[in-house]
């Protein structure tokens, strides 16, 4: 059950839900490509010999996967939600593993 049919009492598609609510006001959301990259050196230098791997959540939050690539080339690997995430990565260009971590539907 999505949040429209809980609110309303039935089945919405997402699409009705967003027409329903729209965004009470603009949300600008950016990548920092050195921030990731800080934040993962961080991460490393706390791991010791253990590997470490980039979880990237909801498309990069809808700004796709491909755009966090760069970020992550020092990771051991990338955790993603599904199967076309993971192939969009590999067109992009990552070869290092690929963790699903939903599995395949």
């Amino acid at each position: 059950m999505n949040a429209a049919a809980g609110i309303l009492g039935g089945h919405f598609p997402s699409r009705t839900w967003s027409a329903l609510c729209p965004m009470p006001r603009p949300i600008v959301a950016r990548i920092h490509a050195a921030a990731l990259r800080g934040n993962l050196a961080r991460a490393r230098a706390h791991a010791g010999e253990r590997k470490v791997w980039d979880v990237v959540k909801a498309n990069a939050y809808g700004h796709g996967v491909e755009r966090v690539l760069t970020a992550f080339a020092d990771a051991d690997g990338l955790a993603l939600l599904d199967l076309a995430e993971a192939d969009r990565a590999r067109a992009a260009g990552w070869r290092k593993p690929i963790l699903l971590l939903e599995g395949f539907f």
